[in-house]
């Protein structure tokens, strides 16, 4: 008996000390969501029910927008400030080491409490323009419209206290119970689902989900008696520069990239039959979930990294993004193979009114692996203290739209093979050899090559073999 509870120990041990499980767990209990309730949906609920819930997804997925780079800029400020020491190479954080943790808290709250009510109009806007008066299973789009843009106010508010607890490197913890909230938000879905409630009640409880980081972090701030208060006031010093000047540069990427990605799915609408673009951004939500589940360990090792890099240990950060980057890319590759082999059939079994393309699901699968490629030699930099993000992701963004625009002038359309190649195209000619040139990470080039070689050449044997 005592050896059993003895083994369960260890094993508890190892799940909670380990970034990449609890960052699994954390996203398998979202990712059910989509693997479970929306073939369900598609039996249950019309097309155009389930276009319109695409639309508010993809429009909840513009809360990375609003955020302004602010949580990634924030955690990285926190970390370096409960790092042990400073090395005489570190000058870019001699600031952030000079201040205390409340002010530096008390101008993230400040900050985050500015953006709050301008996200709410924004996003208000943008729900009555896409959904509108167009869907005639709402009598009152406004009220719709109104609850989105309320938990995005709510959302930004609370922000802070997500900096905070992940800048103090409480990300296991956190993802252990973002996990057990999201099983029970899926459990709520699959009950109203199952009952075939009325689809908006579904896209209330797909907004919760974005809340969900937000208020755990909220409650553990409290619960571990963090002596910081949720302050408000600031003046023009160099910590309010920094703060403002970094968080920008990651916002004008956020825009450029993946601000790109959502708005041109959104004006895909416009242009394809409602199965058409349902078809269309159920992929995008697939392959969302293989990138985010092949990441997010390695976004949530950013706090322990800026923290080695505050140490001034450059041998075992150099280690730890170079063993990250093969994880990444190997896992992404085994996930799109197996749905690309198995998609089609899948997707006939859930609605044959679906449309599953081989082509654009290579073509996505390229896009995403290339862009997962540099965000990770973009990461390494703002880890080492050097923003690099915008003088990648700018010239990326004019570029991709750029040739959006060109395309729609001359063919008239945007279909998502357009999409997807223009995407590719920027990827590998832009993205990556930037992130190559101006990345502090010395282990990058040599792997990248290799990396990508390996899936231009597993994916485009697939495509043929299909």
């Amino acid at each position: 008996m005592s050896q059993t509870r003895s083994f369960y120990k260890q094993l508890k041990h190892k799940f909670t000390e380990s970034y990449t499980l609890v960052s699994w767990f954390s996203f398998s209990s979202r990712v059910l969501n989509g693997i479970i309730i929306i073939p369900i949906l598609f039996s249950y609920y019309e097309i155009e029910d389930i276009y319109y819930l695409f639309i508010t997804q993809t429009i909840l997925s513009l809360a990375i927008l609003f955020d302004w780079g602010l949580r990634s800029t924030g955690t990285r400020f926190i970390a370096y400030k409960s790092s042990k020491k400073t090395s005489n190479n570190l000058d870019n954080i001699d600031i952030i080491k000079n201040e205390s943790l409340q002010k530096i808290f008390k101008y993230f709250c400040t900050i985050y409490l500015i953006i709050a009510p301008l996200a709410i109009i924004l996003i208000f806007t943008i729900c009555n323009y896409f959904i509108g008066n167009k869907y005639e299973g709402v009598d009152n789009i406004s009220i719709l419209a109104l609850f989105i843009s309320f938990a995005f106010g709510v959302n930004t508010i609370l922000s802070p206290y997500r900096v905070l607890m992940e800048g103090l490197n409480n990300v296991r913890i956190i993802k252990i119970y973002e996990g057990f909230i999201n099983l029970f938000l899926f459990s709520v879905s699959l009950i109203a689902v199952k009952n075939r409630l009325d689809i908006i009640f579904i896209i209330f409880i797909s907004t919760a989900y974005l809340m969900v980081p937000n208020i755990v972090c909220f409650l553990l701030k409290n619960k571990n008696k963090i002596r910081l208060k949720y302050q408000i006031g600031f003046k023009i010093d160099k910590l309010l520069i920094k703060i403002i000047k970094d968080s920008s540069k990651v916002a004008l990427t956020n825009i450029s990239t993946l601000g790109l990605i959502h708005f041109t799915a959104l004006i895909n609408t416009k242009y394809c039959t409602k199965a058409e673009s349902t078809s269309y951004l159920l992929l995008l939500r697939i392959w969302s979930y293989i990138r985010d589940f092949t990441y997010s360990p390695f976004l949530n090792k950013i706090p322990m990294l800026s923290k080695i890099y505050g140490d001034g240990d450059i041998k075992k950060l150099n280690y730890e993004i170079s063993r990250s980057k093969y994880q990444i890319v190997m896992i992404f590759l085994f996930f799109s193979i197996i749905t690309i082999i198995f998609g089609e059939q899948i997707f006939k079994l859930i609605n044959r009114d679906i449309i599953f393309s081989n082509t654009v699901c290579c073509l996505l699968t390229i896009g995403f692996l290339v862009s997962r490629m540099s965000a990770i030699n973009i990461q390494s930099s703002h880890v080492m203290g050097e923003i690099i993000s915008q003088k990648i992701d700018i010239p990326g963004g004019i570029v991709s739209g750029s040739l959006l625009l060109v395309s729609v002038f001359i063919y008239n359309t945007l279909n998502p093979i357009i999409i997807t190649s223009i995407n590719v195209f920027v990827n590998i000619a832009v993205y990556l050899p930037l992130s190559i040139m101006l990345s502090k990470n010395n282990t990058k080039t040599n792997v990248d090559l290799k990396l990508l070689l390996i899936s231009t050449i597993t994916i485009t044997s697939l495509l043929f073999l299909i």
